[in-house]
């Protein structure tokens, strides 16, 4: 049975691999919160990326609503704030990887275990 009313977001793992010393990349991951918008919103959106350098940052700030198991050093988990994404974001790769989570998803792309 398909319900055609879908909730207007879903989570959905994201997996970040960042420079670690050594030269090893450390892979980590969390949930996000995303905004389940509409097909032709989606392919708009992908017709976007690439166009110029900040659109992976604004794809990321139209489609993340929150997320789970984000933490500070002190592994205090950072509750979702449009303050805390910014500062997410400036973490090198991290907008790439949320990006390209959701577009997996819209295109139903298995998430990996």
């Amino acid at each position: 049975m398909f319900v055609l009313n879908l909730s207007h977001s879903y989570l959905w793992p994201v997996k970040v691999k960042l420079p670690a010393d050594g030269g090893r990349l450390e892979e980590s991951d969390f949930d996000v919160e995303f905004k389940r918008i509409p097909q032709s919103r989606v392919l708009e959106l992908l017709d976007k990326v690439g166009e110029r350098e900040n659109t992976v940052l604004d794809v990321t700030r139209e489609i993340v609503l929150g997320w789970k198991r984000v933490h500070d050093s002190d592994k205090k988990e950072i509750p979702f704030s449009s303050d805390a994404l910014e500062k997410l974001l400036e973490v090198t790769g991290v907008a790439a990887a949320i990006a390209n989570a959701f577009f997996d998803s819209a295109r139903g792309i298995k998430a990996k275990n």
